[in-house]
């Protein structure tokens, strides 16, 4: 079928979107009249490496099945992850290295040094 064999993986188009190479949006076809989602954090729901969880502005929820060939990122032979300081800032979360994110001048920090 020639649908399946220009395919992308989700993931990605959603990473070129995030690096910002790219000013279009990127959309998947929804199986069963779907339509076409945006892939973003308003109809991301979850993914896996066999599929994808989309929520249409219609507010259907549909699930996008990844090529057959897809092969899940390996952060053990990734280069970039490799090289990446895992303690710094989402990744930093993501590997237990801290428990949050804040902002340096956070207001509540500032009513605590102001209150005797």
């Amino acid at each position: 079928m020639l649908s399946e064999s220009i395919k992308s993986f989700v993931i990605n188009g959603y990473y070129i979107l995030h690096i910002k190479i790219s000013v279009p949006t990127f959309v998947v076809d929804a199986p069963s009249g779907g339509g076409k989602i945006p892939v973003g954090p308003n109809y991301l729901i979850s993914q896996s490496s066999q599929k994808t969880i989309l929520r249409n502005f219609e507010g259907v929820i549909t699930s996008y099945p990844e090529p057959d060939n897809y092969q899940e990122h390996d952060v053990t032979t990734c280069s970039f992850c490799q090289a990446a300081k895992p303690s710094e800032g989402v990744a930093g979360l993501m590997g237990n290295a801290r428990p949050n994110l804040e902002p340096k001048k956070l207001i509540r920090e500032q009513r605590r040094i102001t209150q005797p």
